[in-house]
């Protein structure tokens, strides 16, 4: 085929090939090596194997579909491929925004009211990669209010919140811990702390505090050493 100067994608339908799987897959292997020893100048800018020739142009078709990866790694097997994660891996790389973005306005996250766990699950069940990516644009745009209503109306304590915000993949969590103890869950949980049957020491609510990523716990941690001294003089005079 060289002698005709047939070029790959001329060589490929030439040759009727469009997986591994085909009978004529070897000779193109071969044309495609041979093409690519002839043309050294043109091979900087061509795949670097026949497989590639094959497969790559399938991933940008399939991108096109919006097809989710397990499909696409099924459709990879199907065509025989020896590196299926190889190809995998190049198609998550782009899949990410075709799979998401229809999803933001097609769910309407913020006017449905869904929780981060809510749609951090709808994200994996969509085969999204990058979940943490999306998570990071929905609490930008109105989620982290809606959550935050919404813990606060369910008296969430910060070490609670700054677990489901870990376990919806939610990124920055230190900002968002502080967007809720301003909104209302530092008097929540200050005083929670200091009726229980056994008042918390500040020493132990500034390590919960610092466990749950909470931001500026010296402002904290001052409010609550002040009714830490109010419960410790009520309780003297109840002895006295």
């Amino acid at each position: 085929m060289l002698w005709r100067g047939f070029g790959p994608e001329k060589a490929l339908k030439k040759l009727s090939v469009t997986s591994r799987n085909d009978k004529n897959f070897n000779k193109f292997v071969r044309y495609y090596s041979k093409y690519l020893a002839k043309y050294p100048d043109k091979s900087a800018g061509l795949p670097a194997t026949a497989e590639d020739v094959v497969l790559l142009p399938k991933l940008t078709e399939w991108l096109g579909q919006t097809l989710r990866p397990s499909q696409v790694k099924q459709l990879l097997k199907d065509a025989g491929s020896t590196n299926v994660e190889k190809y995998l891996q190049l198609y998550r790389k782009d899949v990410d925004d075709a799979l998401a973005l229809p999803m933001l306005s097609k769910w309407k996250w913020v006017s449905k009211k869904l929780l981060p766990m809510e749609v951090a699950q709808k994200l994996k069940s969509a085969e999204v990669p990058d979940v943490s990516k999306y998570m990071g644009q929905y609490m930008e745009a109105g989620g982290s209010n809606v959550a935050v209503r919404t813990w606060l109306d369910d008296k969430i304590l910060p070490q609670q919140l700054a677990l489901k915000l870990k376990n919806a993949e939610v990124p920055d969590i230190s900002k968002y811990m502080g967007q809720y103890m301003e909104a209302g869950g530092a008097t929540l949980a200050l005083e929670k702390y200091i009726s229980l049957p056994k008042a918390l020491y500040p020493q132990e609510v500034a390590l919960r505090l610092q466990a749950a990523q909470v931001p500026d716990i010296k402002k904290y941690l001052k409010q609550y050493v002040k009714m830490w001294g109010k419960k410790q003089a009520e309780i003297s005079r109840n002895i006295s």
